[in-house]
């Protein structure tokens, strides 16, 4: 059994995906209706709700990334690239009316570009290291822009540490299974991986409670 079957069961799968189809229709409308209209409702929903629009960009981003790493295993450019679009655009206006970037709850515009910058450099040395998903990369730095340096590294950490815990207890589970069942204990005991987009949305809900304060 797969670590992603674990997390979403193959039975239900296919019906997810093809729900998430359904419900957003041929791949063209689906990107844009997802990474196009998508942080702008979160935006303003935010706006209506009084919330920092930095906010309702984290939930759409994470949400989901978290959807679709857990039902494709991959993070799509279509998700993260409006993402970060949406938060250079904030900082370039910021250039010329310094308080909005404040306003959205997105840190200062160095600070976001630091982020930005050592969070994508920071995943690239564990990409090249370790391999792993070329979303997650992607994912962390945006993270980096929106939540700052420190709030950037505290969710790729922090992810990663809870998927490591999930990880020892999904290990734990298959070889005492296979202790009971009298099969070789530790053959492809390590089989399959885990999709790492929630394990980064919960970091960010543990580490970061306050989503606007960098």
């Amino acid at each position: 059994m797969s670590a992603v079957a674990l997390a979403c069961p193959a039975a239900l799968r296919p019906q997810l995906a093809r729900l998430y189809h359904r419900l957003l229709g041929v791949p063209v409308a689906h990107r844009v209706a997802v990474g196009v209209l998508g942080p702008l409702a979160a935006a303003g929903v935010c706006l209506v709700a009084k919330l920092p629009p930095a906010a309702g960009l984290l939930v759409w981003l994470l949400g989901v990334s978290a959807a679709s790493d857990l039902l494709w295993r991959r993070i799509f450019n279509w998700i993260t690239g409006p993402a970060v679009l949406a938060v250079a655009v904030v900082q370039l206006v910021g250039l010329l009316t310094p308080d909005v970037p404040a306003r959205a709850a997105l840190p200062h515009w160095q600070t976001s570009l630091a982020g930005f910058g050592l969070c994508l450099g920071l995943m690239l040395v564990l990409w090249l290291a370790f391999r792993g998903g070329e979303g997650d990369v992607k994912l962390i730095a945006v993270l980096g822009a929106v939540l700052g340096p420190h709030g950037g590294v505290e969710a790729a950490v922090g992810g990663y540490l809870s998927a490591a815990v999930v990880a020892l207890g999904i290990l734990g589970f298959r070889f005492a299974r296979r202790l009971v069942a009298g099969r070789h204990p530790t053959r492809k005991l390590t089989a399959g991986t885990l999709p790492m987009a929630p394990f980064f949305a919960v970091a960010v809900v543990l580490f970061r409670p306050a989503l606007g304060g960098v």
